[in-house]
């Protein structure tokens, strides 16, 4: 990292980015993933921050940067479910921390979560198809490949428990 110059960006949420459970019940915790930035994106984008989101569907917590740092939410038409998913990712999160305890909660979270994802997904698909009349035929990938990128991210296939499963 010092030969590139590069520096970790720091973060925000949950300590780690990786856990595993061996066989034997001991559960490994570590911050394996993170954000690099050299001092040109410093530059560019002072207020950037890293986030750790909780892990769904996988052992590694997705990372999110935001090149202007957290910022207000827009009052859009559709805040309710932006809302509701922040809410349950928080709890997921939390649930997280001790899974053992709170395994049924994270089920009924992750359903719920699908769920409202599911609404939100079908309210973006809605308003890039209004932006797709006005422009027309020109941007059609562009539009499709949006509506799989954010259905590909927003999708939480499975979690997994302290037996594996």
């Amino acid at each position: 990292m010092n030969q590139m110059q590069l520096m970790d960006m720091g973060f925000q949420g949950q300590a780690y980015t990786w856990r595993w459970r061996r066989a034997e019940g001991v559960l490994i915790q570590k911050r394996l993933d993170r954000g690099l930035i050299n001092s040109i994106w410093q530059e560019a984008w002072p207020c950037s921050i890293a986030i750790h989101l909780p892990a769904v569907g996988s052992d590694h917590c997705p990372i999110l940067i935001l090149t202007e740092g957290r910022q207000e939410k827009s009052k859009g038409k559709y805040p309710n479910a932006r809302i509701k998913v922040e809410k349950l990712t928080a709890e997921l999160e939390l649930l997280q921390r001790d899974w053992e305890e709170n395994e049924k909660r994270v089920e009924q979270i992750k359903i719920e979560l699908n769920e409202t994802l599911g609404q939100e997904e079908s309210f973006w698909k809605q308003r890039l198809r209004i932006q797709w009349l006005k422009i027309g035929d020109s941007n059609t990938a562009f539009f499709h490949h949006s509506t799989l990128q954010r259905r590909r991210r927003n999708i939480v296939s499975r979690i997994k428990g302290v037996n594996g499963v």
